[in-house]
């Protein structure tokens, strides 16, 4: 007989800071469900006129994903359009939903959704002010509702709180204090050989590099020999050496031999996002 753990419900949050009481309905989205948020569907043009979430079936990768399409929250101009969303967004292997900000009057006019990996999707109009749902730090976004009519208000954010992506990125930014020296603040320069990798997963030049090329010499390797090759290794590079020639391929521990270019692409994301915009703390 297996054992199960109760999960507390996802929990509410309104745009206006208030906790709501609303139950979240999708199946998909609730904390014991074996599906991520794997797709953002938008639709607006002068307002904001409706959200879907495309969910995932966490599996093998080698696997053709399961995928589930919770309910598009959209009035008439969404619903006649669901086939031609306005914008869309596929959410990366580990990318998750953290923030929700826009536009709003006596409706919403504009909805802008927000991931870990430092990316974001926007739609709507520019009237309205700007606004912000204060969701705590740490959570995830699994599904949104509104109100709908001819427009769409009270829009309510269902969040798993303490979600095990953010562990992960905590570990990951530990591990980096522990690398880079004290009062070293990682940069740009540090970043961009994830940044080539995450932008161009399918280049295979940017995910072989030589420790005597001039640009990793100058912005890597001033680090220390030894710094710059545990830096390295964080990044997801594995060392080898070729007739003495030092080379750093990018192979994260945990990824099959030949994994997806999006599997390749989330990996270089990850860190790259924390060297970016983070910084050593």
């Amino acid at each position: 007989m297996k054992a199960f753990v109760s999960v507390p419900p996802l929990k509410a949050f309104r745009s206006d800071g208030e906790r709501g009481g609303e139950r979240c309905s999708e199946v998909a989205a609730e904390a014991q469900s074996v599906y991520r948020v794997a797709r953002i569907l938008m639709w607006g043009s002068d307002c904001f006129d409706g959200l879907q979430f495309a969910y995932d079936k966490i599996d093998d990768l080698n696997d053709a994903p399961v995928t589930v399409f919770g309910s598009l929250m959209g009035n008439a101009n969404a619903q006649r359009q669901a086939s031609q969303p306005t914008a869309m967004l596929d959410l990366l292997p580990d990318e998750i939903i953290t923030r929700m900000s826009g536009r709003k009057g006596v409706w919403i006019d504009s909805i802008t959704l927000h991931t870990n990996f430092g990316r974001s999707i926007t739609c709507g109009g520019k009237g309205g002010g700007d606004f912000n749902v204060p969701t705590p730090a740490d959570s995830e976004i699994r599904s949104i509702s509104f109100k709908i009519g001819d427009h769409l208000t009270d829009a309510s954010v269902f969040v798993l709180q303490a979600t095990p992506i953010k562990a992960l990125e905590s570990k990951l930014a530990q591990d980096l204090q522990k690398i880079l020296p004290s009062g070293e603040d990682p940069n740009r320069q540090l970043a961009i050989s994830a940044d080539n990798i995450a932008q161009h997963p399918e280049e295979s030049k940017f995910q072989r590099i030589r420790a005597s090329n001039k640009y990793f010499a100058a912005n890597v390797g001033v680090l220390g020999s030894e710094v710059a090759t545990c830096f390295m290794i964080w990044c997801g590079f594995e060392e080898t050496f070729e007739h003495e020639d030092q080379f750093f391929t990018f192979q994260p521990w945990h990824v099959q031999d030949k994994p997806p270019l999006q599997r390749i692409a989330a990996e270089a994301h990850k860190r790259m996002h924390y060297l970016k915009n983070v910084g050593a703390q």
